[in-house]
């Protein structure tokens, strides 16, 4: 299997699920704002905004090191629509490389193939 060539087909799947991932991001900065303001208790060290986003980030990506939790009920219903989300996008991208290795493996380049169906 040509690793080039795989590369090259994964960014062509990224590029085309673009929406669909801008979506995502755009839904995950919304969730994370709303967690900022409506999240944590208001005397919670985690007020912090940059502490914020790294709690959005480690809930979005499934890790949950359970160093800060929501304080709130509504946090933590924002919890598990950011663990949901980042499911969502995790199964995007790897969709986009089980199909860039399908692709490869058949040694397709969609790249070309794009260029020649115009």
């Amino acid at each position: 299997m040509n690793p080039f060539r795989f590369s090259k087909n994964f960014s062509f799947l990224l590029l085309g699920a673009w929406p669909v991932i801008a979506l995502l991001v755009a839904c995950w900065a919304a969730l994370s704002t709303l967690m900022y303001f409506f999240g944590f208790t208001r005397d919670a060290a985690s007020q912090d905004f940059f502490t914020t986003l790294y709690f959005s980030a480690i809930t979005a990506l499934t890790v949950g090191y359970g160093d800060i939790s929501p304080g709130t009920a509504i946090g933590r219903v924002l919890a598990v629509a950011l663990g949901l989300l980042g499911i969502v996008l995790t199964g995007v991208v790897v969709a986009a490389a089980l199909r860039a290795i399908e692709s490869t493996a058949n040694g397709e380049d969609l790249w070309k193939s794009k260029s020649s169906a115009e």
